[in-house]
């Protein structure tokens, strides 16, 4: 999938900006990014394995109900029954 070169190229650059000022920034605070790095990473992938269930069960359900032509609308109003 390209989705996940996309995210390995976003984490490497992450890790290598986080590398050039790794000796400006606390080692809690690098730990913190790092966490919330990888949690958002592992939010990503359940996010795009959600999504690819949900394409599945379209394609498993290519047929579209069409609504009843007989049945009526309420909220619709017929502009050739009121004419201004």
């Amino acid at each position: 999938m390209n989705e996940n070169a996309n995210v390995m190229a976003g984490l490497m650059i992450a890790l290598s900006q986080l590398q050039n000022l790794k000796g400006k920034i606390d080692d809690e605070v690098i730990d913190l990014l790092s966490l919330s790095g990888k949690e958002a990473i592992k939010s990503a992938h359940h996010f795009l394995d959600a999504c690819e269930k949900a394409l599945e069960m379209l394609d498993k359900n290519d047929e579209i109900p069409e609504d009843d032509p007989e049945e009526k609308i309420d909220n619709v109003v017929d502009l050739k029954a009121h004419e201004s």
